[in-house]
């Protein structure tokens, strides 16, 4: 879809007081470019200096802390030095040797100086792929340069920090270029100042000021990015996740650096929404409104990352805030099988709210969710110690114990999410993550997925019914179409159609209704049954059906699909992670799986009123396709069963084990 398409379709899905609102942001920045123009930067009324660091307790203690719990890791940061920085697992970029900020590491294209609201960053001419450009310019890895610096005094880890600092700055002057169009990444940087500001500080009561070349500058800089972020927030359609992240930016920078009243204002208003959002975009049984697991990450960190600033300045957030985060985490902690991994759902982007270890978490779920733990649920056992947990926890003036044990599951066999439209069922080493929550939030869905009634299945741990995953954002438009589709999870696809209909790469038009039923199990927990049921598909007049049961003693789990509303042509959709092999049984509708050196075999028996077939990693048109990460995809299996169906016609699949 081009760009100007994209944006017709925007404006249609604007109401009128959005389309009122993003008039007057147009205005706004035409006004602010004539002021750059004529020499204008935003400065403060007097010098920004610091509101002392994030962590609590006496420096050389919080040092020998960590030094008692990760002396073993040291040698892991020595390699920072060289200059290398990991983007996405699949492509390394080197800051040294006056390294460009405008040039996309991908393509090398190197987006233009210009008034930043003016730049168009979903033009891969213009910038190259901006998701791989900004990631750098967040500046998540000086954290860990950071954590070295402050628990070794070794002045190279320190000197490579300011230096880049001092660069970025000197290379993005304030409103110009591609790191000022959006305001997240505004923000995100911001972030990663403050952390770097309080590591430094455990060394220097000046911090980040004592270590620059021009402390002035910073003070200005620092100043810049609270000022962007307070005139530019996301609002309307846009005020998902990004406010939020927003928002955080702005009560981090605004507390840990003194920005006079300004800042002190700023810090009010950041902290009044906040509270506000925590309810608008999470619902009451802790799932995020955005219908994807990784979102939900980034704002369930975000959530508690403020909590915590605002015990550390003794601004506490209410009780309702404190709620949500749990509600957050004990809902993603439900989604996870005994010894496995939080699934793939809706979006995901692979970036981080914070990272204090030379790679990134093996299991991001697992970090911030025992941070959560660590302070908010006192007296949890087995915390998975992770730097996260060690650091946050500090925030809040707190000790986290290194606790090597493994995680109970202590969960019962099935929960339910009635707000957030999800279900879980186990038992019998199965453990099934139901879906029929809504499209997305706000009115655009930007980051969720047609997958409604779909459902993810792991045995033991391992999955082997799965999400797709995402792939790609702002570049290849129908790869990254076919991730979000309907086809793409284990659905169904009626007349060829999405449940919903997609209007451009964060954009869709007509959505999906949809709903889930009551979780029905038996008293001893045995038997597990939910339903669901969708409407959409271009065609107001067709519904989908689907009830799932799980039954533990005979390690069986029954589909039954189940359309109304005229004859179809249906296409019936099992996709398979990329460890395990399909293949033919005795009977065409039989079928079973395998992953090689795994105890489980999986049969299916399919309905044989469908034709059946299995395909795998086709380009034309894409169909059986996996992503862990973003640019990253391999081909996977997928039983396919495809039926001309009447008014009425059900579809009963068994899987056992």
């Amino acid at each position: 879809m081009s760009s100007l398409a994209w944006k017709i379709n925007r404006i249609k899905a604007m109401s009128p007081a959005e389309l009122l609102f993003r008039v007057g942001r147009v205005v706004q920045g035409k006004f602010e470019k004539q002021r750059l123009s004529a020499g204008w930067r935003p400065k403060p009324k007097g010098a920004v200096g610091s509101r002392g660091g994030l962590f609590q307790g006496e420096s050389e203690q919080i040092v020998s802390q960590w030094r008692a719990a990760y002396a073993g890791q040291l040698a892991g940061y020595e390699p920072l030095l060289d200059g290398d920085v990991d983007i996405f697992g699949h492509l390394k970029v080197n800051l040294l040797d006056g390294f460009n900020w405008h040039r996309d590491p991908e393509s090398g294209i190197v987006a233009p100086l210009l008034y930043g609201k003016d730049i168009d960053y979903r033009d891969n001419d213009q910038v190259g792929n901006c998701k791989t450009l900004w990631e750098v310019a967040r500046h998540p890895h000086l954290v860990p340069l950071a954590v070295a610096y402050a628990v070794t005094g070794d002045e190279r880890y320190a000197r490579l920090v300011t230096s880049q600092i001092d660069s970025w700055i000197a290379q993005n002057p304030f409103g110009l270029g591609v790191h000022w169009c959006s305001t997240l990444e505004v923000a995100l940087r911001l972030v990663a100042w403050a952390l770097v500001h309080s590591l430094f500080y455990l060394r220097d009561e000046q911090g980040l000021f004592s270590r620059v070349s021009d402390s002035e500058v910073l003070g200005n800089a620092i100043y810049q990015h609270a000022h962007f972020i307070r005139h530019y927030l996301s609002r309307h359609s846009s005020a998902n996740n990004h406010l939020i992240g927003e928002l955080t930016g702005l009560w981090l920078g605004c507390r840990v650096f003194d920005l006079g009243a300004e800042g002190e204002a700023w810090a009010a208003l950041a902290k009044r929404e906040l509270e506000a959002e925590a309810v608008k975009q999470v619902f009451e049984d802790g799932v995020n409104k955005e219908q994807a697991n990784y979102y939900h990450l980034w704002v369930m960190e975000y959530l508690y990352l403020n909590w915590l600033v605002g015990e550390r300045y003794a601004e506490p957030f209410s009780d309702t805030f404190r709620e949500r985060i749990i509600g957050m985490q004990r809902f993603i902690s439900a989604l996870r099988p005994p010894g496995g991994v939080v699934p793939q759902i809706g979006d995901s982007d692979d970036g981080v709210v914070a990272r204090f270890e030379p790679a990134d978490s093996p299991d991001p779920y697992r970090e911030v969710c025992s941070a959560i733990q660590a302070v908010l649920e006192d007296g949890c056992e087995a915390l998975y110690l992770s730097q996260k947990v060690f650091w946050y926890s500090l925030i809040a003036g707190r000790s986290a114990q290194i606790d090597a044990g493994p995680q109970a599951d202590d969960q019962p066999a099935g929960q339910l999410f009635p707000k957030g439209g999800y279900a879980v069922l186990r038992g019998g080493g199965a453990h099934l993550i139901f879906d029929a929550g809504p499209l997305g939030y706000p009115s655009i869905a930007a980051h969720g997925h047609a997958d409604a009634l779909s459902f993810c299945m792991a045995l033991d741990g391992q999955w082997w019914l799965v999400d797709p995953g995402t792939y790609c954002y702002h570049t290849q438009p129908d790869w990254r179409d076919y991730f979000r589709s309907t086809a793409a999870h284990n659905t169904l696809e009626v007349n060829g159609h999405d449940q919903s209909l997609i209007g451009g790469a964060f954009l869709w038009l007509q959505r999906s209704k949809q709903q889930i039923g009551e979780l029905q199990q038996s008293a001893d927990g045995e038997q597990q049954s939910i339903s669901g049921s969708v409407s959409g598909y271009a065609d107001p007049q067709i519904s989908h059906h689907r009830e799932i049961t799980l039954d533990a003693r005979q390690r069986k789990l029954r589909v039954t699909d189940r359309i109304e509303g005229g004859a179809a042509a249906l296409r019936l959709l099992f996709q398979f992670h990329p460890n395990v092999r399909l293949y033919p049984g005795e009977l065409k509708h039989h079928f079973y799986a395998e992953i090689e050196g795994e105890p489980h075999r999986l049969e299916i028996c399919a309905d044989e009123a469908l034709q059946w077939e299995v395909r795998r990693g086709e380009e034309n048109p894409h169909l059986g396709w996996y992503s862990e990460r973003l640019g990253q995809k391999v081909p996977i299996d997928v039983l396919v069963g495809t039926l001309q169906a009447a008014s009425g016609c059900t579809i009963n699949c068994e899987f056992s084990w």
